[in-house]
């Protein structure tokens, strides 16, 4: 049976997700920097929940098995993840439009896979310790808004639709309840440490893939100083949210 509070509070948390949506309102002359910003930003963002949030809590998932196997299955959950996202990226010799439109795709995938069990945790911890879910809920919803960012940026200037981002966005946000909904109507009973182990760490290493991307497309604007700037923002931001 679902729990209304639980769900409500990842409701809020991955609907936050829709605020990032609202930089694309910004004046069109500021395009190529708006480009630069969040594509550098998102690189900032997603390699820093990677290193700093999703591989510690994947190996910590597994503290009842010995430390070499344990390394050796995050490696091979690494693995699957980079395979995951090498098979999705296939093309590599694309325009920069068509670029940066693939960007926003996997970006959105990525996070959906990130959202999901998030959204999972953020329900099972409401469950059990409200005080704790509604903590939980500030610091994944202050997040979530950049992530919001790096999906509906790349979406709307490669397509000038500002339906497609608000949509894509919108399905990324939604990804977050819908693991909450899943957990409550059917995974609940056989959700385990290593499989959210897997799951996190698969999610790091498709992560850690796009950051690289956005990291490279990001610097074929030539604007160093904004690139710069705008990738440390990213991971300032995420280092504190991450610590609330």
């Amino acid at each position: 049976m679902i729990k209304l509070f639980p769900l409500l509070l990842t409701t809020i948390s991955g609907i936050s997700t829709l605020i990032g949506y609202l930089l694309i309102f910004l004046k069109e002359k500021y395009e190529e920097k708006i480009i630069i910003f969040s594509l550098s930003f998102a690189s900032g963002i997603l390699l820093t929940i990677s290193i700093i949030q999703l591989i510690p809590e994947s190996f910590h998932l597994l503290k009842n098995i010995k430390l070499f196997p344990k390394i050796l299955l995050l490696l091979i959950f690494f693995n699957l993840g980079i395979i995951l996202i090498k098979g999705i990226n296939k093309l590599d010799s694309i325009k920069k439009k068509e670029s940066l439109y693939q960007l926003g795709i996997l970006s959105m995938l990525a996070i959906i896979i990130h959202n999901i069990p998030e959204g999972m945790i953020t329900y099972l911890t409401t469950k059990n310790n409200i005080n704790l879910g509604i903590r939980l809920t500030l610091a994944i919803a202050l997040h979530n808004i950049p992530e919001g960012i790096t999906i509906a940026v790349p979406i709307y200037y490669s397509t000038k639709s500002k339906k497609k981002a608000f949509f894509y966005t919108l399905i990324s946000s939604l990804s977050e309840p819908m693991g909450a909904i899943l957990t409550a109507l059917f995974l609940e009973k056989y959700i385990t440490n290593s499989i959210l182990s897997g799951i996190l760490m698969v999610t790091a290493a498709i992560m850690i893939e796009i950051s690289i991307k956005e990291f490279k497309e990001s610097k074929n604007y030539n604007n160093l100083f904004l690139f710069r700037i705008s990738f440390l923002l990213g991971t300032i931001i995420m280092i504190l949210t991450s610590s609330i």
